[in-house]
């Protein structure tokens, strides 16, 4: 996962949104990559609203968040053709710096 700053560090400017504990993210496949591209998947009237998504298996999910590998974005910016797993957000610091990709 890309580098945590230090929350208290004044330096960083933080991005308006950031997962929540218990936020389900949607990922790629490359865990140990320098850059990733954080997306919230879907928004409505200016917030970002949970996108439903199916499972390989069938099931169904909702997800507000995607977090994509650099090299995956660079071949297609669609950060939902790279997703291929999830996982549980825990804590509630941030940790999206406020940057444009």
């Amino acid at each position: 996962m890309p580098p945590r700053y230090p929350v208290n560090d004044r330096t960083v400017k933080w991005a308006k949104y950031q997962p929540k504990d218990g936020d389900l993210i949607l990922v790629c496949d490359h865990r140990n990559q320098k850059t990733y591209h954080w997306f919230i998947l879907d928004f409505r009237d200016g917030q970002p609203i949970p996108m439903e998504f199916e499972r390989p298996d069938g099931s169904r999910g909702t997800a507000m968040w995607a977090c994509i590998c650099d090299g995956c974005i660079r071949s297609n910016p669609n950060p939902e053709v790279h997703t291929t797993g999830e996982g549980i957000w825990t804590g509630d610091e941030p940790f999206i710096p406020d940057m444009a990709n």
